[in-house]
């Protein structure tokens, strides 16, 4: 994650309106998004604890950021395909 001051470093250094804006968004909404699930979820799943965990959550992140969940719901149905798909579960 770029750090704040970067970002604000950045958007200062720009003169094009589009970087702005997707600057703001990411300073202002996109970089508070955070999965619903933790590691602790993970971890009542059954998944020892390793690296996998950052894959994991960083691809529910990803998935919320890209709009393809929207509620817990929709998360949880994702962890479970994503430990089935790499045999974790």
């Amino acid at each position: 994650m770029m750090e704040p001051m970067a970002l604000f470093g950045v958007y200062l250094a720009t003169d094009q309106p589009k970087i702005q804006q997707i600057l703001d968004l990411y300073g202002s909404k996109w970089r508070k998004i955070t999965p619903i699930m933790s590691g602790h979820d993970l971890r009542a799943k059954g998944v020892p604890p390793g690296p996998v965990y950052k894959e994991v959550l960083l691809a529910l992140r990803n998935a919320w950021l890209d709009g393809e969940v929207g509620s817990l719901t929709e998360e949880a149905v994702l962890l479970n395909k994503l430990l089935t798909e790499t045999n974790i579960n």
